[in-house]
């Protein structure tokens, strides 16, 4: 079928132009609607992963930009401090590792990747104090399960700090 046919049978109806790649779409996969208007479409309630997806459709990789701190070749996205990133355009922006980890408050950055350790983790719920107190709690004799309880974690949290898989480095 020639190029012109697709088009007077898109015409028709029996073929949809995709907006994105250009292809000519048949069937089922015409009548499927992209972003809002997509059944599956979460909005705001879109995971991390889903607004990177998004963000990678519409800006392409971070790679292919300049870090807007120090101008290095940029590998992340950074998201806007105190946006909800669901504009694409405004809420990112490209930063190298460095600016990104130094942007988000988690301090320096060492093989290539994040520091994550204790107080420097953007989702730690326990502090260097509140590990010094459940260890002597432990040390006391005390059940796993009602400190944990306390500190409002799951017991394996206390048992890996026990153990000193967690939290190690605090002595």
């Amino acid at each position: 079928m020639s190029q012109m046919d697709r088009i007077r049978n898109s015409e028709r109806g029996d073929f949809k132009r995709c907006q994105r790649t250009g292809q000519f779409l048949r069937g089922h996969a015409a009548y499927v609607k992209s972003g809002n208007e997509h059944h599956n479409w979460t909005g705001e309630l879109a995971t991390n992963s889903a607004i990177h997806q998004r963000l990678h459709m519409a800006r392409g990789g971070a790679n292919k930009h300049k870090c807007i701190d120090c101008q290095k070749q940029a590998k992340d996205w950074s998201q806007v401090h105190h946006t909800n990133g669901l504009d694409l355009e405004k809420h990112f922006v490209p930063r190298c590792r460095t600016c990104h980890a130094e942007y988000d408050g988690l301090g320096k950055v060492e093989n290539f990747g994040f520091v994550h350790r204790g107080e420097n983790h953007g989702m730690h719920k326990l502090t260097e104090n509140d590990i010094r107190t459940i260890r002597k709690r432990i040390e006391a004799g005390e059940v796993q399960q009602l400190i944990a309880n306390d500190y409002g974690v799951h017991q394996v949290t206390i048992s890996r700090i026990n153990l000193k898989k967690d939290w190690g480095w605090l002595v």
